[in-house]
């Protein structure tokens, strides 16, 4: 009952933090905020996407179901992230107490994911970082479950998925690496059979929800596409994007070319340019990309966030990043029940990096770093504790 007690405790403050926050913050409404509240009304009052697919649709699709239900509100939004978010923190205690079988682990993990002021400052935003990292929370959570036998669980995991992609591209590439570290798991643990049936039981109903919005763009525009997201090849190839002059320049250079093009022949321009600059140029390309992991990984981002936000960024991310690598380590015995954390720590910072890179890309996976840092933070207080004596109960 303590222990209920306590997570409740850490859920309920983590609300908290985060609405008043949304209370006290003004609310940026640029372009992707505006894009997502257009989408969301158009399928509301609409029951279509009437506009061209600039982002994919599912981030929409969960505003319109509030606007549907409650009216149209940013507030709304807000309140509801709030709470999606609690259920993140829930998720992430489930997530470390199902692996490592240690409550204080859990409660540690739980904490730092209450306290993250990357996720704090998302849920005031009109933007999919919020959802992103619950789905992340909740395919982890029923992807463990599924490698228990549960194959149920798979099926959940599989739709959540594909929900996934239709949420952020750079989610795209994961079914990949889960097959690839399930199908290790599987032949080292002789598991192989019931680990074919359990990863057809995630690809199937995954790859049946993407392809229902693909074959509708493929009506539509007469093309398979997720979004028109125009540059975004062109952009991440970029060799100076830590300035903001730097990114002016490099895009300065396609801008004049495709002048009095429409949105979808400037989206599938881009994509040529930039596949042509890989294949021509192709030490540029891996050069930037190893450039675009260690930003994705950089505690403070280049530019576009004030001096206080940027010192807020270092040191919380810092001590965090410290944890998690060092968790990467002090966790391996535990590697065949976080082969689906791996699996999303690889395609976030690999699959990411092709295209273009910002830290609020990363923000989905901090409730996974957050699992490795509250193993570490437990190891080191276990050992001090065992050294000096200390009593201590949860």
């Amino acid at each position: 009952m303590k222990r209920n007690k306590l997570i409740f405790i850490i859920v309920v403050v983590g609300i908290i933090l985060r609405v008043v926050f949304c209370l006290f913050t003004p609310t940026k409404m640029d372009l992707d905020p505006q894009y997502y509240y257009q989408t969301a009304m158009e399928l509301c009052y609409h029951r279509e996407h009437i506009s061209i697919p600039l982002k994919p649709p599912f981030y929409s699709i969960f505003l319109a179901m509030l606007f549907c239900i409650f009216g149209p509100s940013i507030i709304l939004v807000q309140i509801a992230q709030c709470f999606l978010e609690g259920l993140t923190i829930y998720l992430v205690y489930f997530i470390a107490r199902k692996i490592f079988s240690l409550e204080p682990v859990a409660l540690l993990a739980s904490v730092i994911t209450a306290v993250d002021p990357f996720l704090i400052y998302f849920t005031n935003d009109v933007m999919a970082e919020t959802l992103s990292a619950f789905l992340v929370s909740t395919i982890s959570y029923f992807l463990i479950l599924s490698t228990d036998g549960e194959l149920w669980s798979a099926i959940v995991a599989g739709c959540l998925i594909g929900l996934s992609v239709l949420t952020r591209g750079n989610f795209a590439g994961y079914l990949v690496f889960v097959c690839l570290l399930g199908l290790i798991y599987y032949i080292v643990n002789k598991k192989l059979r019931f680990g074919i049936y359990n990863l057809l039981a995630i690809t199937i109903p995954a790859l049946l929800i993407v392809s229902l919005w693909l074959y509708r763009n493929y009506r539509i525009y007469n093309e398979i596409v997720l979004a028109y997201q125009r540059g975004v090849l062109w952009q991440g190839l970029n060799p100076n994007f830590e300035t903001f002059e730097g990114n002016k320049a490099w895009d300065k250079q396609i801008e004049d070319e495709i002048k009095g093009m429409d949105l979808i022949q400037s989206d599938r321009y881009a994509w040529k340019k930039g596949l042509e600059y890989i294949k021509q140029y192709p030490e540029k390309f891996l050069y930037v990309y190893v450039k675009k992991i260690l930003k994705f990984w950089r505690p403070v981002p280049y530019y576009g966030y004030s001096k206080k936000e940027k010192i807020i960024s270092f040191a919380f991310f810092t001590p965090v990043l410290v944890l998690f690598i060092s968790g990467l380590f002090l966790t391996a015995r535990f590697a065949g029940k976080l082969w689906p954390l791996y699996a999303f720590i690889l395609n976030f910072t690999l699959f990411t990096a092709l295209m273009w890179v910002q830290l609020r890309y990363r923000v989905p996976l901090h409730p996974v770093l957050h699992v490795f840092a509250g193993y570490t933070l437990w190891y080191v207080v276990d050992r001090l504790i065992k050294k000096f004596g200390w009593k201590f109960n949860v």
